[in-house]
């Protein structure tokens, strides 16, 4: 019997890894099928969360650039430019570009603009729970997304914490059928390629051992945490700041010395108003028995 197996092994055993192949092949083109990528071109609405320093705005800034360079507009608004609780579209149009006209005269100004270059025009709002975001957005948010619905060259991109999303963007009220949900994972699989990149860049030796902590998969502590190195006179990262304790205390010193800048709070760095405050709240959430603080 095995010599029968073998037999057809080497006889077919071309065929069968071709057949793998293309079963292989069937499989990713499904889970394309599937997939975000697919569903956004059908439905182009997109949410998109993470945590706070993860990479949204920048991911968002960077698309952007990318499509003007290919000649695809695009519109990025900033959400701390939200700053009153008027209906968002009165906040985008009067306050932000400056614009007098309704919605659906601006909308179908771009819908005729994209379809005239064959390119959809997509509007990016980044970080909507920053300034009064998370005041007015609860309230008008799927109108706000419906108003594109008609529109088919146009496209919609939301960012946003996702702390907030819970607040602004619960499952229950914008479901699969009416926006495209993503999550940022920052440098999540890549955080030693990610780490060699901002080391060399801030011309800081490689460590020999990889740093394997979750906090660097954020993209600000990376920053902040080179940033904190160069500006301490640091080529290399200091013996016995592998361990986490260290490189959260160094975090925090890094940001205290941004802070207390003149330009900024202006403030005596010796104080260490940062370290003062997150013990503070530390403290607080350990005496309450709580993750988090209202």
């Amino acid at each position: 019997l095995r010599e029968k197996e073998k037999s057809a092994h080497d006889e077919f055993g071309h065929a069968i890894y071709r057949i793998k192949q293309f079963e292989d092949s069937v499989d990713f083109f499904v889970e394309f099928l599937t997939g975000e990528t697919v569903a956004l071109s059908n439905l182009p609405v997109l949410i998109l969360e993470g945590e706070a320093g993860i990479g949204k705005s920048h991911l968002l800034a960077d698309i952007a650039l990318k499509r003007r360079e290919k000649g695809q507009p695009s519109l990025l608004l900033l959400g701390q430019h939200f700053a009153s609780d008027e209906n968002p579209w009165a906040q985008i149009l009067r306050n932000q570009l400056l614009l007098q006209c309704n919605e659906a005269e601006f909308l179908g100004a771009l819908e005729a603009k994209a379809q005239s270059i064959g390119s959809r025009i997509i509007i990016f709002i980044d970080a909507i729970n920053e300034g009064r975001g998370r005041y007015f957005w609860p309230d008008h948010i799927k109108s706000f997304i419906r108003s594109f619905e008609k529109y088919k060259w146009l496209g919609l991109v939301l960012s946003i914490r996702s702390s907030y999303s819970r607040l602004i963007v619960p499952r229950e009220k914008i479901g699969d059928d009416i926006a495209v949900r993503l999550i940022h994972q920052g440098f999540s699989g890549v955080e030693y390629e990610a780490s060699k990149l901002f080391f060399k860049n801030y011309n800081i030796e490689q460590p020999s051992v990889p740093f394997l902590h979750p906090e660097f998969q954020n993209p600000l502590f990376l920053k902040l945490f080179c940033d904190g190195l160069k500006k301490a006179g640091h080529t290399r990262v200091p013996d016995g700041y592998e361990g986490i304790s260290k490189i959260i205390n160094f975090y925090l010193e890094a940001i205290n010395k941004r802070l207390c800048e003149p330009k900024r709070l202006d403030y005596s760095e010796t104080i260490n108003l940062v370290e003062k405050a997150t013990k503070s709240v530390v403290q607080r959430m350990v005496d309450k028995d709580m993750r988090h603080l209202p």
